[in-house]
């Protein structure tokens, strides 16, 4: 199994959906084994041709470090 250094933005549609959503509700130091039904692993991604229709995705997830988005605050000006 190899390693893979990933950074990535939450809701960017740059990882699948199952790893997004698990990796948001993780802490700094954690690690998971996930598994993910297919239709959150490949659903916005091509699945390769030597994984099953319907197969499940599992990935080991550590969370090294996250950064929070910023949210701009609107002020109400009259």
């Amino acid at each position: 199994m190899s390693r893979v250094l990933i950074s990535y933005d939450s809701f960017s549609n740059q990882v699948p959906e199952g790893f997004d959503m698990c990796s948001r509700l993780m802490l700094p130091g954690e690690r998971a084994l996930v598994t993910c039904p297919s239709d959150y692993a490949y659903d916005k991604f091509p699945r390769p041709a030597n994984v099953p229709l319907g197969a499940n995705l599992q990935w080991e997830i550590e969370l090294l470090d996250y950064e929070k988005q910023k949210v701009c605050k609107r002020k109400n000006r009259k």
